[in-house]
């Protein structure tokens, strides 16, 4: 992710592309993806789980993962100089490598998610030296460091840190009844227990049973770009209500299911005669109406984009409970994910803006909760 200092914060702009490589998604290249399982970053036993990733109304059902975000932070705190392989200096921080993590409960969808895991360039897991981009599948280095090797277990299902494993083959790991249950009835795990060991592992590691499994979402490549301001001398400052409601409508027909529990009267009456933060959404977007991320990096100044004058991010926005630092803007997750996702039953937003640490802290542990607040249309 970009980082400016110019006048005019500069917002980049994420778009939801189909996955030519999957090769490409091995955590050593750092993904930044919709959908599927999450790639975690730090892999340790601080991955989220379900204690972490039950929603509350649900009954302790496991949230969906809905995207991850690689952005470094452009903050160099507790910097040292090392040397890299060739011998040349190079310098290492607190978050030189950094994902964000989004998920929200597609049952019920009354609560969302966030969470930050940032590494220094010299850890645990991964070379010091970044990945080869430039190489092919056929040339790709086989190593690809996985929680696994580091002592812990991921949900077969989903992904998550698992705490229960197939009482009968104890290969299979879940991170809870709901994905044990599915995977035996539906997941082919059953056959996979008849079959055997062999058959079990081969089970258990592979990534084809997500391809087709309903708690997942369809995976996506993120592919960010700059967005470029549109030059508003000589436009209108008048629009007739005619052509606000033709607009409206136009929205309504390009990003449902977002508004699939209203009306369109409703729409009308709550939306388009008063509220100028919809209109200025409308407008800002209608350059790049396939935008599914604005990402604004660590600028305090940065003022997400609202989809209606109702339901602003409270005054209060909590500090991190780790440094005590003020939490800022980051980025915030656009409707128009609906669309290309399809309708997912309990997944709705207009848009959810996300909240993270202004010093981007390094906390005890690999994983830290930040802010997320959902603005419903």
């Amino acid at each position: 992710m970009a980082d400016s200092k110019d006048e005019t914060p500069l917002v980049e702009l994420g778009y939801a592309e189909e996955i030519e490589n999957e090769w490409r998604l091995k955590g050593k290249y750092f993904p930044s993806k919709i959908g599927g399982r999450p790639i975690w970053l730090g892999l340790d036993d601080s991955i989220p789980g379900l204690d972490q990733l039950s929603c509350e109304k649900c009954e302790q059902f496991p949230m969906t993962f809905i995207m991850q975000i690689y952005c470094p932070s452009p903050i160099k705190s507790n910097v040292v100089q090392l040397k890299n392989e060739g011998g040349q200096v190079e310098e290492d921080y607190d978050g030189f490598h950094r994902t964000l993590y989004i998920f929200g409960c597609s049952k019920c969808g009354s609560q969302y998610k966030v969470f930050r895991s940032q590494l220094r360039r010299k850890n645990p897991f991964y070379s010091f030296d970044p990945p080869n981009y430039d190489c092919d599948e056929e040339t790709d280095p086989e190593y690809d460091p996985k929680p696994q090797q580091f002592g812990v277990k991921l949900c077969d299902v989903c992904g998550i840190r698992s705490t229960k494993n197939c009482a009968k083959c104890q290969k299979a790991s879940y991170c809870s009844r709901h994905h044990q249950v599915w995977d035996w009835k539906h997941g082919g795990h059953s056959l996979a227990c008849k079959l055997g060991e062999e058959a079990c592992n081969t089970s258990s590691n592979s990534n084809a049973k997500g391809k087709s499994c309903s708690f997942l979402l369809p995976e996506f490549d993120i592919i960010m770009d700059a967005e470029e301001n549109e030059d508003e001398e000589g436009a209108s400052s008048s629009r007739s209500e005619e052509d606000k409601m033709k607009e409206l409508k136009e929205f309504i027909d390009k990003t449902q299911p977002s508004f699939q529990n209203q009306s369109l009267d409703d729409l009308e009456r709550n939306q388009i005669q008063e509220d100028k933060n919809f209109l200025k959404f409308k407008k800002i977007i209608k350059n790049n109406p396939e935008q599914v991320l604005r990402y604004y990096g660590f600028n305090k100044d940065a003022i997400p984009l609202w989809v209606s004058d109702k339901d602003k991010t409270p005054e209060l926005i909590p500090k991190c409970p780790n440094c005590d630092a003020p939490r800022v803007v980051e980025c915030q997750i656009m409707p128009q994910l609906l669309t290309i996702l399809g309708v997912i039953e309990g997944l709705d937003w207009g848009t959810l803006i996300i909240y993270s640490c202004s010093q981007s802290c390094n906390s005890n542990r690999f994983y830290q909760e930040e802010f997320i607040w959902n603005q419903p249309i």
